[in-house]
C-alpha cells in the first residue's frame, strides 16, 4: 500500500469510493456465473492457464442490480492433474488491483505461483471495485502529485494543497454516483459473496484463501459466513474486521519507526555510519517544517521531471510508504542521515516511490474509503 497516512486518513475521513471494475468488450452477459473465454493478454511462458469472467450482481441487496464481472485467471497445476484444492491469492488495499491484464504481469506471476506446490491450481480474482475499465471509475488526479501534493514541473513554484485530496475524491464520487455506481456495494461481504459464488461456479467442493493486508480482512469475512467451502486460510499481515480503517496509522507509524531505529542501533554497521538517528530525524523533521526543501523527482514512464516542496509533513509521508518496501527499508537510514547533512539525492529517490506512481496504484489510493463505506453496516 504505497498511499501515505495523511493521504488515507482524508480518504477515510471523507467516506468516499474510487472503484472500477473490468467488464466484456462487446456487453455483460445476462446470466450470472463463471464465463470462460480465450485469456486477453499472450504471455511467451508454456504454461496452462484458464481465464474468465464471473458475472455477479453489484449489490445482493437490490433484486434490480445491475451485473459486474471479475476478472479471474487461473494458474493450472503443472504436470499431473490438479490433486489438492486450489489456493485464491486475495489482494490487498484494499483497491489493490491485481495485475492479470497483460502478459508480462502473468509471466510474473509464475514467480510466486511456483513457490506453491505443482499439484495444486492457483487461482487470482480481479476483486470487485479493482479493474480500470468501463464504466469509467478512473480519478486521475487522485495520484497526480501536481495537483493532491502541489508538485510542478517548474523549479520554484510548488504549492502545498493537502486539503484539495477531500475535494479531488469528493468530485470523482459525484461523477460515480451520478452514473448510477452504488459504492455501498463495494465492501468486505460483498466480496466475500463474489469469492463463494466463483467457487461454487467452478465446481469446486472447497478451495483454500491466501490473504495479504487487506485481503484478510475478506478472507476472515469468507470464514464467518461460508466456513463450508474452505479447506484452510492463510494470513498475512492481519486486519481483522473490528479494527477501526485509520485510528491506528499513527501508532502503528510510530512503532514503525521505533523499530526501525531500534534496528540500527542493534546493528553495528549502521549505528557506526548513521549515529543517533532518531535525533537525527527528528531534527530534520523540525528543520522542514521551518525551512522547506525543494526537491526534485523523476522523470518517469508516466511523469515528468517534477519539483517538490519537501517540508515536515512530506518527509513523513515519504518515509512511511518506504517502510511497507523491504528493499526499500534499509536505504531509510542513510536517506535519513544524508538529508540531516544536507544531501538530499536519497530522499529523492524515495519520493519518487511515493509520488510517481504508475496507474496500477490508482485504485490502490482510493480503495481506502471501502473501509468508511462498510462501518454503514455490518461486516
Amino acid at each position: 500500500m504505497r498511499v501515505g497516512i495523511w493521504l488515507v486518513s482524508g480518504l477515510c475521513a471523507a467516506v468516499l469510493g474510487v472503484f472500477a471494475f473490468w467488464l466484456f468488450d462487446d456487453g455483460i452477459p445476462e446470466d450470472l456465473g463463471f464465463h470462460e473465454q480465450a485469456c486477453w493478454f499472450s504471455t511467451e511462458a508454456e504454461r496452462r492457464l484458464r481465464c474468465g469472467w464471473m458475472v455477479v450482481p453489484e449489490s445482493r441487496r437490490r433484486p434490480e442490480s445491475r451485473a459486474i464481472a471479475l476478472p479471474v485467471v487461473i494458474f493450472r497445476a503443472q504436470g499431473a492433474a490438479a490433486a489438492a484444492a486450489p489456493l485464491v491469492f486475495v489482494a490487498g488495499g484494499p483497491g489493490y488491483r491485481v495485475g492479470i491484464g497483460k502478459g508480462a504481469e502473468i509471466d510474473s506471476w509464475w514467480y510466486w505461483v511456483d513457490t506453491i506446490p505443482a499439484h495444486r491450481d492457483v487461482i487470482v480474482v480481479g476483486l470487485r471495485g479493482t479493474g480500470r475499465e468501463a464504466p469509467d471509475f478512473n480519478c486521475p488526479n487522485l495520484v497526480d502529485p501536481r495537483v493532491w501534493a502541489g508538485a510542478s514541473e517548474q523549479p520554484g513554484s510548488q504549492t502545498r494543497s493537502w486539503h484539495s485530496t477531500t475535494e479531488i475524491v469528493t468530485d470523482c464520487r459525484d461523477r460515480l454516483l451520478s452514473q448510477g455506481i452504488d459504492l455501498t456495494a463495494y465492501n468486505s461481504r460483498e466480496t466475500a459473496a463474489d469469492l463463494e459464488d466463483l467457487r461454487l461456479a467452478l465446481g469446486l467442493e472447497t478451495w483454500s484463501l491466501f490473504g495479504v493486508s487487506y485481503g484478510t480482512r475478506i478472507a476472515l469475512t469468507v470464514m464467518r459466513h461460508y466456513p463450508d467451502g474452505l479447506e484452510a486460510v492463510i494470513l498475512d499481515s492481519v486486519f481483522p474486521p473490528q479494527a477501526p480503517p485509520t485510528l491506528d496509522y499513527p501508532r502503528f507509524y510510530q512503532a514503525s519507526l521505533n523499530r526501525l531505529f531500534g534496528d540500527c542501533r542493534r546493528v553495528a554497521f549502521c549505528w557506526r555510519n548513521f549515529p543517533d538517528l532518531d535525533l537525527r530525524f527528528e531534527e530534520l523533521r523540525l528543520r522542514l517544517a521551518e525551512q522547506p526543501e525543494e526537491i526534485s523527482i523523476g522523470p518517469s514512464e508516466f511523469w515528468p521531471k517534477l519539483y517538490l516542496r519537501l517540508d515536515d509533513r512530506a518527509l513523513l509521508e515519504i518515509v512511511y510508504n518506504t517502510l511497507y518496501w523491504w528493499d526499500l527499508t534499509d536505504l531509510l537510514p542513510m536517506a535519513i542521515d544524508r538529508a540531516w547533512i544536507g544531501d538530499f539525492m536519497p530522499i529523492e529517490m524515495l519520493a519518487a516511490e511515493t509520488y510517481l506512481r504508475d496507474d496500477s496504484s490508482l485504485y490502490l489510493a482510493g480503495g481506502d474509503a471501502v473501509l468508511s463505506l462498510q462501518r454503514r453496516g455490518p461486516l
